[in-house]
């Protein structure tokens, strides 16, 4: 019982470890194109009231 929660446990920080990878790698896309066609976002404190 206890191995299979250490199993769980292992398996669902790994995938919390591998969202954070793959969400950093999505903002790196998003600042390079961001930065290569000048900035479509917009301003800081519209986007931060979105969330």
């Amino acid at each position: 019982m206890l191995d299979k929660l250490y199993a769980l446990f292992l398996s669902s920080l790994g995938l919390s470890f591998g969202g954070y990878i793959l969400l950093d790698e999505v903002a790196d896309q998003v600042d390079r194109l961001t930065t290569d066609t000048g900035s479509n976002l917009p301003d800081p404190e519209v986007r931060s009231d979105a969330f």
